[in-house]
């Protein structure tokens, strides 16, 4: 019991603090987690780091560029509430399969927490935390909400973040 305690502490701490999450409904982050961390990267490899980011809202991105990235991404997203348990089976079963990482099972929602709070480390802490946030977010935004903000936040090539970046930059 003292364990289980201990982990859920553990993992608690490294939450943002839910008024953040929440906020998110009405107010969009200038920054990132993924932002930071390729920004450190840049400076360690000597370089300055480059930030292309445009924030279009919802309603001006092209809806076949949204129905690619429901195909590609998260066909179940209008039908899940954040994580899609059977993507995340397959996905072990393929990774144990191949004796590695080889297949993601994460969501549009799970990536976008990701993305804003956790980075790219792939420990089993970070996971806990993502669902977590997840979980919340599913609880405090829209789905066009959390759909608006992947496709504006999300990295789309070196330092390119979102759509409409990522359309003037390519």
């Amino acid at each position: 019991l003292v364990a289980a305690l201990l982990l859920v502490a553990w993992v608690w701490v490294g939450l943002p603090a839910r008024s953040e999450v929440r906020a998110l409904a009405t107010k969009s982050p200038e920054r990132t987690r993924i932002m930071d961390e390729r920004a450190e990267e840049a400076r360690k490899k000597g370089r300055k780091a480059r930030v292309a980011q445009s924030w279009v809202p919802l309603s001006r991105v092209s809806r076949h560029l949204i129905h690619a990235v429901l195909s590609s991404e998260d066909q179940n997203f209008f039908g899940h509430e954040g994580v899609d348990w059977k993507a995340i089976e397959e996905s072990i079963g393929k990774n144990v399969e191949k004796g590695r990482f080889a297949r993601g099972g994460s969501t549009i929602t799970q990536q976008l927490a990701k993305n804003l709070y956790f980075g790219t480390r792939k420990t089993l802490g970070r996971k806990a935390r993502e669902l977590v946030v997840t979980r919340w977010l599913e609880a405090d935004l829209s789905k066009a909400r959390i759909l608006a903000l992947y496709l504006t936040l999300i990295e789309w090539g070196d330092g390119v973040y979102g759509c409409e970046a990522a359309a003037r930059h390519w």
